[in-house]
């Protein structure tokens, strides 16, 4: 009987123990990953570490040992920035559009004490593939933008397998006349605007940006400008069968199949480029495995050849998404953006 009541407590004890595991897991309580100062992904290999992606990042062709810390982890600890550059605002939430199974909310970032305005504003276009993402996501961004005089207005769009990239477009375009009917209550400058966005939201900023009449300004980050090279043109960036299937999403979501690939230039900014572009800031990880650097070089390229202002900021030996509060250059990344931003707004006012 007594062995019986050992092994039952026994058993109890584990489960609890399982159950606290559980718990923690439930509530997103999962181990942040090892980073270098350049946002790779560090892991463990015996008693040093070494980027996750090693064997991708082969391709650039570059020695990582000869990178100054690149196996070393790093933490980020502001120097520049104060947590009153993030908080000089305030925030309101709408849903700026329904659709039978899903709505589209959309948060506004408007500066606080900063005056009246008018203020210029930037929407902010999340990534995640085309198929997941949050416009919260852009929380950090957008408060930063918002505590320094430029209204930022994050939104969130049809994603694959709710819709089409044509239902993504639409939702644009509804989100900024959404804007204009709120331009006085929010105090905007509605000449004066822009996009950004991080990889799809990258691509969704570029394409606003030179399609939409009126942007003064882009900056897309680490987004593909060119689709059918994104896809098509540079599988060394991907693991085979992970872009099979998602490449099987993808034609559901741009409407298009193996005979019909030129349909992606549609929503490539690179080949919609008409009049004098808005002015561009591109921002890029050099160590990018998912969207090719060689995207920002050859958009660049085009938006010069059509009278555009363009600056690349590459962030050298970055991965996908390196910008943000994981990276040595986070603060000057962020402040040289805000400079470029004023710059060209402060151009255009009279």
């Amino acid at each position: 009987m007594k062995a019986l009541n050992m092994r039952y407590i026994g058993m109890l004890l584990i489960f609890l123990a399982i159950g606290r595991v559980g718990v923690s897991a439930q509530n997103g309580q999962k181990k942040k990953p090892v980073l270098n100062r350049y946002g790779q992904v560090l892991i463990r290999k015996g008693d040093n570490w070494q980027p996750r992606a090693a064997d991708q990042l082969r391709v650039f062709g570059v020695n990582l040992d000869t990178i100054k810390d690149f196996n070393v982890p790093y933490k980020y600890k502001p120097t520049k920035l104060k947590e009153e550059d993030f908080k000089n605002c305030t925030m309101e939430h709408y849903v700026y559009k329904k659709y039978a199974n899903y709505e589209l909310p959309l948060e506004v970032d408007l500066p606080k004490n900063q005056g009246k305005g008018p203020f210029p504003y930037m929407v902010l276009i999340h990534g995640g593939g085309f198929q997941g993402g949050s416009y919260r996501s852009m929380n950090r961004l957008g408060s930063f933008l918002a505590s320094h005089g430029i209204v930022a207005v994050r939104i969130e769009y049809t994603l694959a397998g709710n819709g089409t990239r044509a239902d993504a477009r639409q939702d644009m375009l509804d989100a900024m006349e959404f804007i204009k009917q709120h331009g006085e209550k929010w105090n905007l400058d509605l000449d004066l605007f822009g996009f950004t966005g991080a990889s799809a939201g990258g691509n969704l900023a570029s394409y606003m940006g030179v399609t939409y009449p009126g942007a003064k300004v882009m900056v897309p980050i680490c987004g593909p400008h060119d689709l059918k090279m994104h896809f098509f043109d540079n599988k060394v960036f991907y693991n085979p069968a992970k872009m099979e299937e998602k490449l099987g999403l993808m034609k559901k979501y741009f409407e298009f199949d193996d005979t019909t690939k030129d349909k992606l230039k549609k929503y490539s900014p690179i080949y919609l480029l008409s009049g004098t572009p808005p002015s561009a800031l591109l921002i890029h990880g050099t160590f990018d495995t998912s969207v090719d650097f060689q995207q920002d070089l050859n958009f660049a390229k085009a938006l010069e050849a059509k009278g555009g202002q363009v600056e690349i900021r590459p962030i050298m030996y970055g991965p996908h998404a390196a910008f943000g509060p994981n990276t040595a250059t986070y603060e000057d990344d962020m402040l040289y953006m805000l400079s470029f931003l004023r710059r060209i707004f402060n151009g255009y006012k009279k």
